[in-house]
């Protein structure tokens, strides 16, 4: 009985005693609810592994229909390639086109080259930059460049110059660009390039008067001034 009392004594002294603390060990106290621990990592504290930047992929343009996609500006190379201008035309339109030759022929050349609202052989017959051995479009030139004539004029002299129009055309054009006898504006005045309004009086007459009778005897006579037995055109008695 004794023996059972000591080992028993000794089981139960062994158990209430506590492991003791390692040196230099503080115990912590347990965190409170709802804090972190300081020596658990926070959120702020932990960083996602840096990506490097992939540039996003491009897709092909989509051609639209009717929508040139990255279609070049018209050029004089296309003209030249497309045969509408020689190579010599096309680097004295380049020259143009910088200025080089006056303003009225940057004009020109834009209009042919950039904007494509003038035809090669119109921009040939305007330019003074080409050389012609057509007489008639030298003299036109000269007055298309000093603004005498419009360039719509200008086609329908020379057609009128050579006949084209008719004699009473060819006359009117040829004493305004050879002659010198017709101003512009008298020019225009006359001419059928402007239509006007028909003269009642001079439509009974024009055969009369193409036939040699002096215009204003045939207007009295008409307008009942030569009464009874008058003189007739050129003096002769009716």
């Amino acid at each position: 009985v004794l023996l059972l009392a000591g080992a028993g004594g000794a089981a139960y002294w062994k158990l209430t005693q506590s492991p003791p603390a390692a040196p230099g060990l503080l115990p912590q106290a347990a965190p409170a609810p709802g804090k972190p621990s300081p020596s658990a990592p926070t959120q702020a504290s932990v960083s996602p592994p840096e990506q490097s930047a992939v540039p996003a992929a491009v897709s092909p343009a989509v051609p639209v229909p009717g929508v040139k996609v990255n279609a070049g500006k018209p050029s004089v190379g296309d003209l030249v390639d497309a045969g509408k201008i020689t190579s010599e035309e096309g680097a004295l339109v380049k020259e143009a086109l910088r200025g080089q030759q006056g303003d009225r022929e940057k004009d020109l050349a834009k209009r042919l080259a950039v904007d494509r609202s003038l035809e090669p052989e119109d921009w040939r017959n305007f330019t003074t930059l080409v050389p012609t051995t057509d007489e008639i479009v030298a003299k036109l030139r000269l007055l298309l460049a000093v603004g005498s004539i419009r360039e719509k004029e200008f086609s329908w002299l020379r057609v009128a110059l050579k006949g084209e129009k008719g004699e009473d055309e060819k006359a009117l054009a040829k004493n305004l660009v050879e002659n010198k006898t017709l101003t512009p504006e008298q020019w225009r005045g006359q001419t059928e390039l402007y239509p006007r309004p028909k003269d009642p009086f001079m439509e009974k007459v024009k055969p009369l008067v193409a036939a040699g009778a002096e215009r204003q005897w045939l207007r009295d006579a008409l307008a009942g001034e030569k009464g009874g037995r008058g003189k007739g055109p050129r003096g002769a008695s009716g």
